[in-house]
């Protein structure tokens, strides 16, 4: 960003009809310098810094001008928010007391609920899988959750 210090203050003193320049700024050991320069010195020194001045103010404006912080940026950051702490929180609960759930069933109903729920299995491909009908194994699940499902309710 624009920083618009200038290390040198000029003051002009007229003398007997004439101006006379005058840079102080600080040395490395902090203390005041003034020294005398000549006038072609002066209008370089202060036009040197009124050029900087003028060169950082455009190249902030052309970072403003073309940031990343769109519309569409914006309303991706509103639809996808960060979850809160509580939120995660809640979730890991649940989570916990899922697997819980899911380690109480049988063998097979745990295998065949993993492979439906979690790794996006059709009935039909876990029944080829079991060596079952997709009528069966949909029975056993039903069995399944109408036996073990009211145990684990929040």
């Amino acid at each position: 960003m624009f920083d618009n210090t200038n290390p040198y203050k000029l003051r002009i003193e007229i003398i007997l009809d004439q101006k006379h320049y005058y840079a102080s700024f600080q040395n490395a050991e902090n203390q005041m310098v003034e020294i005398e320069i000549a006038p072609t010195v002066a209008d370089w020194l202060f036009q040197k810094f009124v050029r900087k001045e003028r060169n950082l103010r455009r190249s902030d404006e052309r970072n403003l001008e073309y940031s990343e912080v769109t519309e569409q940026t914006l309303h991706a950051r509103v639809l996808n928010r960060p979850k809160s702490l509580e939120e995660i929180a809640l979730e890991r609960l649940q989570n916990e007391m899922l697997w819980k759930a899911i380690n109480v069933l049988p063998k097979v109903q745990r295998r065949r609920l993993i492979l439906y729920y979690f790794e996006n299995f059709t009935y039909e491909q876990i029944a080829k899988i079991e060596g079952c009908s997709a009528v069966q194994h949909g029975c056993s699940d039903s069995v399944g959750i109408t036996k073990y499902g009211n145990r684990f309710e929040m």
